[in-house]
């Protein structure tokens, strides 16, 4: 009994010396006791001021509809990517899940920012959050697969003390680097139409969506330059008021659930055409001719339409590869079968060849 009394008093004096020792070299009080800080937070910083990292990750914000991307989704993006391109960082970690329809806020951002010149091979997606505490712990586990130990994080300023609170306690990034989102005007690739396009107005702008080597097997989420060129194009006339309706269309259905009609909505919307102002039209979808092109244009009350082609070698390497064929419904293979498809439904159309400038 008096061994352990002794052992007791010769404790408290240990750490009573430790303390003193502590306070005099300006520690707080069983500072060596307590576990090292292994992740830091710091900023926020600017897009030129942010240290480099090896990740930059943008959390979502919940979109405005099926198919439209939320300002605040946007500007996280955005800013993203101007830390991505100014060398901060080598990789784009997208993070939200399926808050509104079928579509994740992460693969939202995903089309958004290969729409924008990202490659496809530079974008991790975290698409099984529901809220900020899985964005944080999914994340953390996409890092260590990838060997990702700092990471640079874009938020809105009202949400940034939550999720950098909530990533940093997940532990998985030594160091975390704050920024918060900024509306920055989006910069998609210019469009060059083969002959200017007369004034006047029309009842939809109707673009013939194709992409080369992209089949059934390919990522659903993939976006060709030229589509987005095309797309460009059509949001650019739809400003410019010749047309209150954009109907889109695409020969080709990937596995997965994302059809490329929606890629292609999700990009004109990203491009600032409201999502109600658009029509889609798929192929490969077994209604039999329900989902043709000229079909859709007489549904939607369309006489006359400004109809926005790929160049001819395009479909053709297209239709050489196999990727339209008799189970594609409802899509021309070429600019004069195009002309041949409006003329018998009775359509007016006005052909206009886009090509990536």
């Amino acid at each position: 009994m008096r061994l352990s009394c002794c052992a007791g008093s010769l404790m408290v004096a240990a750490v009573l010396l430790l303390d003193r020792s502590s306070l005099a070299q300006g520690r707080p009080p069983h500072a060596a006791s307590l576990p090292k800080q292994t992740n830091r937070v710091e900023g926020p910083f600017s897009i030129d001021e942010v240290p480099k990292a090896d990740v930059v990750v943008a959390l979502g914000v919940q979109p405005e509809g099926q198919l439209t991307p939320s300002p605040g989704m946007m500007s996280n993006l955005l800013t993203a990517i101007h830390v991505l391109r100014s060398g901060k960082a080598q990789l784009l970690m997208v993070c939200g899940g399926y808050t509104r329809g079928h579509i994740a806020e992460a693969e939202m951002m995903a089309i958004v920012a290969q729409g924008l010149g990202v490659p496809r091979s530079s974008i991790l997606l975290e698409n099984g959050s529901v809220d900020t505490e899985e964005n944080a712990r999914n994340a953390g586990m996409i890092a260590a697969k990838h060997g990702l130990s700092s990471a640079i994080l874009v938020a809105q300023k009202g949400h940034m003390k939550r999720a950098s609170g909530l990533f940093q306690q997940a532990g998985t990034f030594s160091r975390i680097f704050t920024v918060v989102g900024k509306q920055i005007a989006p910069e998609f690739p210019a469009a060059q139409m083969e002959a200017p396009v007369g004034k006047g107005t029309y009842d939809a702008i109707v673009v013939h969506g194709v992409s080369l080597g992209f089949d059934f097997s390919a990522d659903p989420l993939l976006v060709d330059s030229r589509l987005v060129a095309m797309l460009s194009a059509a949001s650019g006339l739809y400003r410019q008021k010749l047309a209150s309706r954009i109907i889109v269309w695409h020969p080709t259905t990937p596995h997965g659930h994302v059809r490329r009609t929606e890629v292609m909505a999700i990009l004109l919307a990203a491009m600032g055409v409201p999502e109600q102002s658009l029509s889609l039209c798929s192929a490969r979808r077994y209604e039999g001719g329900t989902l043709q092109i000229s079909k859709v244009c007489t549904d939607c009350g369309a006489r006359s339409v400004l109809a926005l082609l790929p160049p001819d070698k395009l479909l053709a390497a297209v239709r050489d590869n196999g990727r339209i064929n008799e189970r594609d419904l409802g899509g021309p293979a070429s600019s004069s079968e195009a002309e041949q498809m409006y003329k018998k439904a009775g359509i007016k159309a006005t052909l206009v060849t886009v090509e990536l400038e």
